[in-house]
């Protein structure tokens, strides 16, 4: 939808009144206008799944009729008129059972003219307005638009064709370049769905390596930023998380500079981003802990009574360290916080080491991922393997592919098929430690029915189910860790060979294959 056919951008200038003009110069005879007002509010996930897809979802009002739509190059390719607000089930099937999130609202006003010489054409100007759904506001002035339509929304015809061709040339307008759902995000101040990258984060087999730690911290000042409106208004449990995730990555950038001096620029953004990483953490945590408790209460066969006590102590639990992040994030602190990130491109305080300063991206590249390969590689299985060794293991592991997507740029698909297999390692790590912190939770609340004045045997009985179940959780983690441990050393040597051998004048070597051995 980077650009729609047959639609217009109209300046000031090019009134009503001059484009009618030009359609009579050419012979055209305009009848109408016949007004009407819309309103539509378009949705999508968190992670914009509609959006990747060249596809818009939205809720569409005419007079007291409500329809959702499914559009696809500007068509509607799917609709169902509702008696709510709510949207069909086949809608948010589309959206892979996702949360459907309000993006923007519109109001258009339209007047319509019917021109042509042989058969129907619409011409149509439209005036946008928008505001925000979740924070309603003044409505913000868009563009006015003028678009050439078939009768009926058909395919163009050669009328139409004709009379669009006119407009652009005799009446000078130049060709829209976006629709109601970018314009209207650009306008209220919001990311596009799912928060796409903007091209100036891309790194560049030229760019050196200060420059490329440079656009890495704004790169993640950018998806902090992007993903800070949902987390604030708790919208989907994955803002929170990706919103860590970018501190964490953020944090990982700063490993690569100077930070000796303790009154440094990056010091002192390092130590704001462990600050807010706290909250995040501590949301997160409990959201993850959450989404696993209907299947762990379905394998303890919890009675319905010990299921409601659990969840409502573990959500009192999540609403107090929601109400510390929004606080957080509310804060001037953290505004100051992204302004110092999403700066990195163009402060002067950004200094790297002197081995480093005058190398190149891929250089430096090369040097980071070996030493975050060989960090890992030196990692021996212990049998019984403590909780805090495979803790430091899924560190060294996040910390590998972070490095390996901080520099994918450079390698063009190369490092995917790692990145790829350490995500399922890292996986593996974090469903132990998940348990592990799941085990420790359900310990303290035991710990605390049990001091209560007349214990609640019941609880009791099923909390010890509870963490008997996370044990089991963390052993067969261990034994898929083994399973898993001698493919991933593999994988480790194959991709230092693959970096080694990797440089400006291989840059189009086919990358390796992503098979299991």
């Amino acid at each position: 939808m980077n650009s729609v056919p047959h639609c217009f951008s109209l300046s000031p200038g090019q009134t009503t009144k001059r484009w009618l003009a030009v359609l009579s110069k050419a012979g055209y005879h305009a009848v109408g206008p016949k007004t009407t007002d819309e309103a539509d509010v378009y949705f999508d996930t968190q992670d914009g799944r509609f959006f990747r897809a060249s596809q818009r979802l939205r809720r569409h009002t005419q007079k007291t009729a409500v329809s959702w739509q499914l559009l696809s190059a500007d068509r509607v390719i799917l609709e169902q008129t509702t008696k709510g607000q709510q949207p069909p089930a086949r809608f948010t099937e589309s959206g892979a059972h996702r949360r459907l999130i309000p993006q923007v609202e519109t109001a258009i006003h339209e007047d319509r003219y019917r021109v042509g010489s042989r058969s129907p054409v619409f011409v149509i100007e439209q005036r946008w307005r928008f505001r925000d759904p979740l924070v309603p506001t003044a409505w913000i002035d868009g563009p006015r638009v003028l678009c050439v339509e078939a009768a009926g929304g058909a395919p163009t015809t050669r009328e139409s064709c004709a009379v669009a061709d006119t407009l652009r040339d005799a009446a000078h307008l130049t060709p829209l370049t976006t629709d109601a759902l970018v314009a209207g995000l650009a306008a209220i101040g919001s990311p596009l769905p799912g928060a796409p990258m903007p091209d100036e984060y891309l790194l560049l087999l030229a760019d050196s390596a200060a420059t490329a730690v440079r656009k890495n911290l704004a790169k993640q000042g950018y998806r902090m930023w992007a993903q800070t409106r949902g987390a604030l208004l708790d919208l989907d449990p994955e803002f929170v998380h990706d919103l860590r995730v970018a501190t964490r990555r953020a944090r990982f950038a700063l490993r690569l500079l100077d930070v000796d001096d303790q009154t440094s620029w990056a010091a002192h953004v390092r130590e704001e981003l462990s600050w807010i990483a706290a909250s995040l953490g501590a949301v997160r945590d409990l959201d993850v802990f959450l989404l696993r408790l209907p299947e762990l209460y379905a394998r303890a066969e919890a009675p319905a009574a010990v299921r409601a006590f659990v969840t409502r102590q573990f959500r009192s639990s999540r609403a107090v360290a929601l109400r510390e992040l929004v606080a957080a994030l509310s804060s001037k602190r953290f505004h100051q916080l992204l302004a110092d990130l999403q700066s990195a491109m163009t402060t002067e305080r950004i200094s790297l080491p002197p081995e480093a300063a005058e190398s190149s991206a891929l250089d430096l590249s090369g040097r980071s991922i070996n030493q975050a390969a060989r960090r890992v590689r030196r990692w021996t299985p212990i049998r019984p393997e403590s909780a805090a060794n495979l803790h430091r293991l899924r560190i060294a592991f996040k910390r590998l592919r972070y490095t390996c997507e901080f520099f994918a740029d450079l390698y063009l698909d190369g490092l995917q098929p790692f990145i790829r297999r350490f995500v399922k390692m890292q996986d593996l790590l974090g469903r132990h430690q998940d348990a592990v912190v799941a085990a420790e939770n359900f310990r303290r609340l035991a710990a605390t029915v049990a001091s209560a004045a007349q214990p609640a045997t019941e609880r009791l009985v099923f909390l010890g189910a509870l963490i008997q179940l996370q044990r089991e959780e963390m052993n067969d983690a261990q034994v898929r860790l083994d399973a898993r441990w001698k493919r991933n050393r593999k994988q480790i040597k194959k991709l230092l060979r693959f970096v080694e051998q990797t440089g400006p004048e291989k840059e189009n070597e086919e990358p390796p294959g992503d098979k299991d051995h």
